[in-house]
């Protein structure tokens, strides 16, 4: 029944109950007290005046017969309705005397109101010793007895007794004063703890209160913390102010997922759209005989390029977040890729799944064994060292397993293309060196990253799924190279290599895949390449800043905003709000930059402002020389 009540009526049903066994408890204890102290008093009293007149002469005893009321029975008044009753020896009542007063008198035993006592002979009167004992009167009244020996006269004993009426009538008196002073402050305090427990409660109506607002979908609602954060319900507060708060982020990071979620398929959408579109409509012009075959298929290889490489550069990124412990970037992809679930997509997985992982063989392909950037490849073959922007000589492989000697980063040379027929944006970069004939078709995407570097030989069995293949290396040689690309690329930009703070290069020593690296140089030279004017300077510093290896690639451009540069980094965006292929991809090379920077452990800032250039800093934890 009680547990149907509220926490407050059950609160105040305790409290009530505690206050009237106290209550009780001390008026009973007081009570009994009372009358255990009267009731000692009468006997203090009792005793000596049963011995007094146990002891009185012959001669006062004639007085009191004759009721001639003398000085010494005066003294018997002392207590009110004293009794004197004279035995025999066989405890017969002689003689009784009431001092009240008015004189003695004599009578049967149990006239007058006398107490009934019981037999008391010698021995019995003997036995008693004196010790005081309580007996009834004829109206149910209670007598407070003392029997003493007789030391003169003719009787054996002398009976002292008084009327207890009036001690029981002080006892009821304080104990009805008791009950009524105790109903009173049972009330008073019931009243008060009421309104104690309520104002105690407060605190957990307000935490209903909140809790129901926070069900109605108001998360910004917390619990209001009392003045006492060391107090049950204060700390109580402040616990659930931090789950809530946890709730709130939880539930702000799953809207901001699904809100990232959806602009990605929107943007992945937006890019594949166009590749697709393209190869679909000049398929359908080839086939209705409206253009040249060799076009035809040459605008449907670049644009099967351009998709292979998007799709590439998804991967990279996915592969980043798996392989970066807490990835800077946690934008959703189609799907969490696992190494399972890349064996399970790769045309051969057969192939793949029934061997080591860490097996360099490919039976799928016919390669060079120890080519692959990620799997422990073989040392490198590069006779100059570079191939940044597509310069290696000859070697064993750029990003992938092909050989170098007739391409840059794919199957295109770049004698025809590079140089002499365009600059870094309008030939050399976009259609004819970085695109359509170096990065993508050939070297990053057929030949280089997807086939035989990252996805065969470098991700599934022995790349990201162990860790980034870590070796020393100076990033003043990546530097070095980069400005020696960009030079031979587009000798109209004045191009210099400094320090991080415009003082002379320096050595920057690190522990990082020198691959992976270049790509990262790539990218952010090709940014600055791409979204500035032909001729605008570049500044390539290197060096140590602190504890950190740092390089520096600065233009004068027209510079970001800072709402720009905030999101620079983000995945599918784009500074300009444009997707074209002129000036540049997707919007994932700068994505791809932090992910990379920050699997090596480091990081990269931006520092631009309008009209001041851009400037990218990329800090690497430095190695100890």
């Amino acid at each position: 029944m009680i547990r149907r009540l509220s926490l407050r009526a059950r609160l105040l049903a305790i409290t009530v109950a505690l206050l009237v066994a106290g209550l009780a408890l001390v008026s009973t204890v007081v009570v009994r007290q009372l009358e255990a102290e009267l009731l000692a008093r009468i006997d203090a009293q009792l005793g000596p005046l049963a011995t007094a007149a146990a002891s009185m002469p012959p001669e006062l005893m004639d007085l009191l017969r004759k009721r001639a009321a003398p000085a010494a029975p005066s003294q018997l008044d002392l207590i009110e309705e004293v009794r004197l009753a004279f035995l025999s020896a066989d405890g017969t009542v002689v003689t009784t005397v009431v001092g009240t007063g008015a004189g003695p008198s004599s009578g049967a035993p149990t006239a007058g109101g006398l107490p009934r006592l019981p037999r008391l002979d010698a021995a019995a009167v003997e036995a008693r010793a004196g010790r005081p004992f309580t007996v009834s009167g004829d109206g149910g009244e209670q007598w407070r007895t003392v029997a003493v020996p007789a030391t003169r006269g003719t009787h054996a004993s002398v009976v002292a007794a008084v009327s207890l009426d009036g001690m029981n009538s002080t006892v009821q008196r304080v104990r009805v004063a008791s009950l009524v002073a105790g109903g009173l402050l049972l009330g008073l305090l019931a009243l008060t703890g009421g309104f104690a427990i309520r104002a105690g409660l407060a605190p957990l109506r307000r935490v209903e209160e909140t809790a129901a607002a926070i069900a109605a979908g108001d998360l910004s609602r917390r619990v209001p913390e009392p003045a006492g954060p060391g107090t049950e319900v204060g700390r109580l507060a402040r616990s659930l102010n931090g789950m809530l708060a946890q709730i709130e982020r939880g539930f702000s990071a799953r809207e901001e997922s699904e809100a990232r979620m959806r602009r990605f398929v929107a943007d992945v959408s937006h890019e594949l759209r166009t590749p697709l579109f393209g190869i679909k409509g000049f398929s359908e012009l080839y086939r209705m005989g409206g253009t040249d075959a060799d076009a035809a298929l040459a605008r449907i290889e670049s644009e099967s390029a351009r998709l292979a490489k998007l799709v590439d550069d998804l991967l990279l990124l996915a592969t980043m977040d798996l392989a970066t412990p807490n990835p800077t970037h946690t934008t959703p992809t189609p799907e969490a890729l696992t190494p399972a679930d890349l064996a399970s997509r790769d045309p051969t997985p057969a192939d793949l799944t029934s061997r080591d992982p860490t097996s360099r063989d490919r039976p799928s392909r016919d390669r060079t064994k120890g080519c692959s950037p990620f799997g422990g490849r073989a040392p490198r073959g590069r006779a100059t060292g570079r191939g940044a922007f597509g310069r290696g000589s000859s070697g064993d492989a750029s990003f992938g397993d092909r050989p170098l000697g007739d391409r840059a980063f794919g199957d295109r040379p770049l004698g025809d293309r590079t140089t002499g027929q365009g600059t870094f944006g309008d030939g050399g970069f976009t259609d004819g060196g970085f695109t359509d004939g170096g990065f993508t078709d050939g070297g990053f995407t057929d030949g280089g990253f997807t086939d035989g570097g990252f996805t065969d030989g470098g991700f599934r069995d022995g790349g990201f799924g162990v860790g980034l293949d870590l070796t020393p290396m100076d990033l003043r040689t990546l530097a070095a190279d980069a400005r020696a690309d960009l030079a031979a690329l587009d000798p109209t930009r004045a191009i210099t290599l400094t320090g991080p703070d415009d003082g002379p290069p320096g050595s920057a020593p690190v522990l990082g895949d020198e691959d992976r690296l270049r790509q990262v140089v790539t990218n952010l030279v090709g940014n600055a390449v791409t979204h500035t004017p032909p001729g605008t300077p570049v500044r390539i510093g290197v060096g140590t800043v602190g504890r950190d290896a740092a390089l520096v690639i600065a233009d004068s451009g027209p510079g970001l905003s800072p709402e720009q540069a905030e999101r620079v980094f983000d995945r599918f965006y784009r500074a300009d709000g444009s997707r074209n292929r002129t000036t540049g991809g997707a919007g994932l090379g700068l994505a791809i930059v932090r992910s990379i920077v920050t699997a090596h452990g480091g990081r990269v800032e931006i520092h631009s402002s309008p009209g001041e250039g851009a400037t990218f800093r990329l800090l690497l934890p430095a190695e100890p020389q």
